[in-house]
């Protein structure tokens, strides 16, 4: 894999237009009510007190289901993160390709072993359509980017698969049970609240990503806050004593992003484990 654009880091070094979207969606959403940085610790420290309280390691209360759908939401919370923060993507229109495919058959298999498929009422009649526009809505995006758009056939699939990515993470939101591990009320609620705002922090930084694609050409960006509106001019010339400062926010946003994975890829870690002990 590699990341999207090579030329972009310069392009962000060039020019930057306040954009209120941006703006309003990652310094309120992703920093404030969502930000990745407080739940990813409350989801360390959750593991960590029930640890160390806790004698017996959950002894049998840990079924093979909960181990599987809390395994399965970290792996899309990584895919997500992979794509959206990291900005990585196949060098090739195979590897695009194989990972449409992948998850063509993952959505349909997550719509077939579900709920989703149950019942003939009006409800769930109604969820099928959606669930069914969901899976089929990143194939006519293809269609669309490349046959109507003039896209290369790498970056229309590149663009299906982006888009296939929240359907993946409403259904692992799907995936929270309530009656994790925690012996204490409060555990379980700090536990499901932190998840559920991780998830919710992906799903903006898919918008972010999607926006910066639609309407910058594709710029690929670590770091929303060079975006945020000023009141100097209608747009921000970074200059040379500029650049320090902004390397220094790129540096810490990709610190974040990395303590993000980090925390996906030890609870992956920390499932297996106790599962086996």
């Amino acid at each position: 894999m590699t990341s999207s654009k090579s030329n972009s880091s310069k392009n962000i070094l060039t020019i930057v237009k306040p954009d209120k979207f941006i703006y309003i969606i990652d310094y309120y959403l992703c920093n404030i009510i969502h930000n990745p940085l407080i739940s990813s610790g409350f989801i360390l420290f959750s593991y960590g007190y029930y640890i160390l309280t806790t004698s017996s390691l959950f002894e049998d209360s840990l079924t093979y289901d909960i181990v599987y759908s809390d395994i399965l939401s970290n792996l899309i919370n990584i895919i997500a993160i992979c794509r959206f923060l990291f900005n990585l993507k196949f060098n090739n229109s195979f590897g695009e390709g194989l990972f449409f495919i992948f998850q063509t058959i993952g959505s349909f298999y997550i719509f077939l072993d579900n709920d989703y498929d149950n019942g003939d009422d009006e409800t769930s009649i109604f969820l099928k359509v959606c669930v069914y526009c969901q899976i089929i809505l990143p194939s006519i995006i293809i269609l669309i980017s490349y046959y109507i758009n003039d896209f290369t056939i790498q970056e229309s699939i590149t663009l299906g698969n982006n888009n296939f990515i929240p359907f993946l993470l409403s259904y692992s939101i799907k995936l929270m049970n309530n009656q994790l591990w925690f012996n204490s009320t409060i555990q379980e609620f700090i536990y499901s609240i932190s998840i559920l705002s991780l998830k919710f922090y992906l799903i903006y930084q898919f918008v972010l990503h999607e926006y910066l694609m639609i309407y910058y050409d594709g710029l690929e960006c670590f770091e929303y806050s060079l975006f945020y509106p000023t009141n100097e001019s209608n747009s921000i010339i970074i200059k040379n004593d500029e650049i320090l400062s902004t390397r220094k926010q790129v540096r810490f946003a990709m610190i974040k992003n990395w303590c993000v994975l980090s925390v996906s890829v030890i609870s992956i870690i920390f499932d297996i484990y106790i599962y086996i002990v």
